[in-house]
């Protein structure tokens, strides 16, 4: 992915209030979700899953996600497609405590979603829609 296209795949989600993470059960039904506590941290997304039902047992048969964010003014997104890692202690679960804490949210999240940022996909109206940019 080259510096510019990271820079603003870092930047929608990081000025968007919400992204929405799909994930998928084993016989193929889809589940979208929005999800408000999110950070970037480098070449990845950090979810902390507070609320998450049919995502958390979906997460747990396969990890294979898709999260998109898009905003409008200017009108730009993305779809980042991974495999999603699961964290339920260790230092990427308690870093995403810590950005909740920040956030004044004492509740401790069900586990922290790690998603690498491995394939990204335009969402901005035009030509690139929908087509892999990294």
């Amino acid at each position: 992915m080259t510096p510019e296209l990271a820079r603003a795949v870092r930047q929608a989600f990081t000025e968007a209030p919400l992204c929405f993470l799909a994930t998928s059960q084993p016989g193929g039904e889809p589940n979208v979700v929005p999800v408000g506590f999110k950070w970037v941290e480098g070449g990845r997304l950090l979810l902390a899953d507070l609320f998450f039902g049919r995502t958390r047992l979906n997460l747990a048969a396969t990890r294979r996600v898709a999260v998109a964010v898009a905003l409008l003014d200017p009108k730009r997104g993305f779809q980042v497609k991974a495999v999603a890692k699961v964290h339920r202690e260790g230092p990427v679960y308690d870093r995403v405590c810590e950005l909740l804490r920040s956030q004044g949210v004492e509740a401790r999240p069900r586990a922290a979603i790690e998603i690498p940022f491995d394939e990204v996909y335009g969402l901005a109206p035009g030509p690139e829609a929908g087509k892999r940019l990294d």
